[in-house]
């Protein structure tokens, strides 16, 4: 069972992956009144964050776990972006 800061780690992360995917929803939305395509602009947004999430250099992470740390911020990142209607 989860300790009570584990539950509340949890739920903060969900209110912000949903408000995080609220704000980009919105963002694509008026991205594609003018453009007409909602999707060329996730696509871009999807490309530019995994090439950041590259480049950002992780502290806390020690070098022996980084590429299974990418791989698992990928995937999240990737879940995240493609969830946006």
């Amino acid at each position: 069972m989860a300790s009570q800061f584990e539950m509340d780690m949890l739920a903060e992360m969900a209110a912000l992956s949903m408000a995080s995917m609220k704000a980009l929803s919105g963002l694509a939305a008026i991205t594609a009144k003018e453009t007409g395509s909602k999707r060329e602009y996730l696509s871009r947004i999807l490309e530019a964050g995994l090439r950041d999430l590259e480049k950002t250099e992780y502290f806390s992470i020690p070098p022996g776990q980084r590429e299974a740390f990418l791989e698992n911020a990928r995937a999240r990142y990737s879940d995240l972006i493609s969830g946006i209607q």
